[in-house]
């Protein structure tokens, strides 16, 4: 039994050599998928509603029930959770360490990753404890982890999920997703800290890790890590950035452990840290190890989780969070060349966010900002449209010129050229052909020689210049005289706009923008009959005979919000609908729903996953520049199914009386009209939203889509209509 240890550390050590960094791919679920993600929730309902909960009556115990395994399936098939990932195992290694002698209680539980940057983990009634990436991005070692997997395992063996929804019901409260019940009161924390601190101590954790790991939640909130953001990050030979556009403030950590908690389910940090520091000096026999599996795996672990949160951030958008967290990581990771791919395709995000006057969604306000990622944020905000620009056309330049052969690059490079050739406040002549510092230096030598000129030198000069010449001399920039260093952003593509590898992509793709203008201007002198007969020459046709099918999603709202099993027997309905019409039209397409996975595994799970994480980045956006943050995963995908054209279906069926208080009273004095008034309310209260939408991964643009509305339910019969004039319309013909 010695060699266990051992043994299990060598296991680790294995299995996280399989991550390679320099061409770094999110994280997937590996090995057998588990039970948790087979079933769908109303099988999983009706299986534990055989069994009574002591303390609900029939209906409370189905509402609780359903309301769990409802949200807990929604997390599940989010396409944000993996499960026998490096950081699954991980943190379920440690885990088997807190309850080496409760086997009993670690046979129940099951460890799943979720990619977020929330500092968080929780733990449900069904014995699943879902742990962040943003959580082990903030760590500084195992035993702060151990912590928060010990106090997550107390709300489990103390039925917490359970005892909360009970609490809820004496309120009159009728709370029952995972979310809700997970906030529990603040004796349940403090109940699960105490548990936890004793579990992490008979575990053999050292005692100087129980009060900084109160810390670390406290400072979540912030980048992983401090780290000053130089003013000259940016400086080159080739570009300039004053460290005027810089802050000269300090922007102070304005979080207190004695917060007001009165609004809060948690208690406050410093009560907290307050109870456990007592607790601690009660407890006797603590071990001296802040980590049983190492250091070196835990920070290659962290590390993993860290550039998680890189991608996690270029998913949601938040632009410049992530451009500090790449800087941070790329002080570590200096040749990683996914890392570039990221900064390729943050500084296209960033221009194309500026352009459409949408950059403050990227960056803090000023109140906002503490720490040192402050300044960044600052700098961002503060550019011009044109300076955001230059700077990111000098980013990517130089990228595609280190990486000449890495196709996203190239792509991303492709896109940026086409995006700037569209837009009106890029004017490439208004560019010098001097660096900064070249200008500058030349203007500091002309000014010499203005001083030091004869008077009537400068005459005869002035006389020979004609009013024409005098106008172009002031318009143009690489004259000495006209330097001016508040337009540093001027100075910064000296080599680009002399070089033929951007110039020939960008006059192509400025011609093909004009051309469309002149389109445009034509159209609008059109009359209405005229536009709809040239809207018709130009609609694009679509030929399809492969499709992939993900999962469609459909939510029956009832009275009291929506009706899990409900939902779900039309999801099957609706997936069996969609194979039936297409195999009817001989299209051929690949579903991939929960019967699929169930069927075929881990592979398909996974594929859903990255385009479940597809759609809502793409469907965050209205630009087609945009790339995807998982662009050769996708690739890949594409190839293995020979075809990069992806549905996706939402269905919306709602349920809303609108009774007239006029006829009501109607219908209570007179019988008869009541008879055929409240049947014909009811029949009327239904209301379907359907959406449709095929994605071409290849160009991200929608190449097809239909929404229709009806007043009522979704039946087989009339989607299935609706389906069959989609299909016939995008079929090859």
């Amino acid at each position: 039994m010695r060699f266990l240890p051992f043994l299990m550390l060598l296991m680790l050590i294995n299995s996280y050599a399989q991550v390679d960094f320099n061409n770094y791919k999110t994280l997937q679920a590996k090995g057998d998928i588990p039970e948790d993600f087979k079933e769908y929730t109303y099988l999983k309902v009706a299986s534990n509603a055989k069994n009574p909960i002591k303390g609900l009556s029939s209906a409370q115990k189905n509402m609780f029930l359903e309301g769990i395994h409802y949200s807990i399936d929604n997390i599940l098939h989010s396409g944000y959770v993996v499960y026998g990932d490096e950081i699954s195992d991980y943190v379920s290694q440690i885990a088997a360490k807190l309850l080496k002698e409760e086997p009993e209680i670690l046979a129940k539980l099951r460890f799943y990753t979720i990619k977020s940057n929330s500092t968080n983990a929780f733990s449900t009634d069904q014995g699943i404890v879902f742990v962040t990436t943003g959580l082990i991005a903030q760590l500084a070692n195992e035993a702060q982890l151990a912590m928060v997997l010990a106090h997550e395992i107390s709300h489990f063996t103390e039925k917490h999920v359970l005892e909360g929804y009970k609490d809820k019901i004496k309120n009159r409260r009728t709370y029952r997703t995972i979310e809700e019940l997970s906030q529990y009161s603040k004796e349940k924390e403090l109940n699960a800290d105490s548990l936890g601190i004793i579990m992490y101590k008979n575990a053999g954790y050292s005692i100087n890790e129980v009060l900084p790991t109160f810390d670390v939640l406290m400072y979540s909130y912030l980048p992983f890590d401090e780290v000053e953001f130089p003013k000259d990050y940016f400086n080159t030979n080739k570009l300039f950035i004053p460290s005027s556009l810089f802050s000269d403030k300090q922007y102070p950590i304005k979080a207190i452990e004695d917060y007001d908690d009165s609004e809060s389910s948690h208690p406050n940090i410093k009560k907290r840290k307050e109870e456990a520091e007592e607790l601690v000096k009660s407890l006797n026999g603590w071990g001296k190890t802040a980590s049983f599996l190492g250091q070196t795996n835990f920070e290659y672990i962290r590390k993993i989780a860290r550039f998680e949160s890189l991608r996690t951030d270029v998913l949601e958008q938040n632009f410049t969070d992530a451009l500090y967290s790449l800087f941070i990581l790329e002080k570590e990771n200096p040749n990683s060349a996914y890392l570039k791919r990221m900064k390729a395709q943050l500084w296209l995000n960033l221009a194309i966010y500026k352009a459409e006057n949408k950059g403050d969604k990227t960056t803090k306000k000023s109140k906002e900002l503490e720490g040192e990622s402050a300044q960044l944020h600052f700098l961002i905000r503060k550019l011009t449209k044109e300076g955001l620009t230059t700077l990111a056309i000098r980013q990517i330049y130089d990228l595609k010129k280190m990486y000449p052969n890495d196709e996203e690059i190239s792509k991303v490079y492709a896109n940026l050229i086409k995006q700037i050739s569209n837009s009106k406040s890029f004017k490439l002549d208004a560019y010098s052909k001097k660096t900064f510092n070249e200008a500058s230096l030349n203007f500091i030598q002309y000014t010499d020689s203005i001083k030091n000129a004869k008077p009537i030198e400068k005459v005869e000069e002035t006389k020979t210049k004609s009013k024409y010449d005098k106008i172009k001399n002031k318009k143009n920039i690489d004259n000495d005289q006209n330097f001016d260093s508040t337009k540093f952003y001027l100075y910064g593509l000296s080599d680009v706009i002399q070089n033929k590898d951007f110039l020939d992509p960008f006059n192509l793709e400025l011609e093909t923008f004009k051309e469309k203008e002149k389109d445009d201007a034509a159209y609008t002198k059109l009359s209405k009959a005229e536009k709809k007969k040239w809207l018709a020459s130009k609609k694009k046709t679509v030929d399809i005979n492969e499709l992939i099918i993900v999962e469609p999603i459909v939510q029956m709202k009832g009275p009291n919000g929506i009706d899990p099993t409900l939902s779900e027997n039309y999801q099957i309905q609706l997936s069996n609908t969609i194979q039936e019409v297409s195999s009817d039209l001989n299209i051929k397409t690949y579903l991939i729903d929960r019967t699929s996975i169930k069927k075929t595994g881990t592979q398909i799970f996974n594929e859903r996953s990255l385009l479940m994480n597809y759609l809502d980045q793409m469907t965050d956006v209205d630009n087609d520049n945009i790339l995807t943050v998982d662009y050769q995963l996708l690739n890949t995908l594409k190839e293995n199914y020979g075809t990069a054209k992806v549905m996706y279906t939402l269905v919306q069926n709602q349920v809303i009386i609108d009774f007239n208080p006029s006829m009501v009273m109607t219908s209570a004095i007179f019988l008869p009209i009541s008879m055929v008034y409240m049947p014909m309310v009811l029949f009327n209260s239904q209301f379907t939203d359907v959406d449709i939408i095929i994605l071409d991964l290849e160009t991200s643009k929608i190449e097809r889509d239909l929404s229709f509305y009806t007043k009522e339910k979704p039946t087989k019969l009339k989607i299935g209509a609706h389906m069959y004039h989609f299909f016939n319309s995008i079929k090859k013909k």
